[in-house]
């Protein structure tokens, strides 16, 4: 079992699209948080807020194989998330 901690966002989106679900899980423990404030930034409403970053990363799993690594995974994840809400 490879290290998942120790890959890029770009490989854990590449595994993701193949099916693998523990490296999803590694790229939502990495960007969560992050993705969690720049939400609450945008609306004062908790219930939103939590709907909007299951939508976002929900949406990132379906699409990883879209993400073509032009920008950081994180300003990728960043505007689904923005777009989710």
């Amino acid at each position: 079992m490879p290290d998942r901690q120790a890959l890029s966002d770009h490989q854990l989106l590449a595994a993701s699209a193949g099916g693998d679900a523990l490296a999803f899980e590694q790229f939502v423990e990495r960007h969560q948080g992050p993705t969690l404030r720049y939400l609450r930034l945008l609306t004062d409403a908790p219930g939103s807020v939590e709907d909007a970053l299951q939508e976002a990363f929900l949406a990132a799993w379906r699409g990883a194989a879209s993400f073509r690594g032009e920008s950081s995974a994180r300003a990728w994840l960043i505007s689904i998330a923005r777009h989710a809400l």
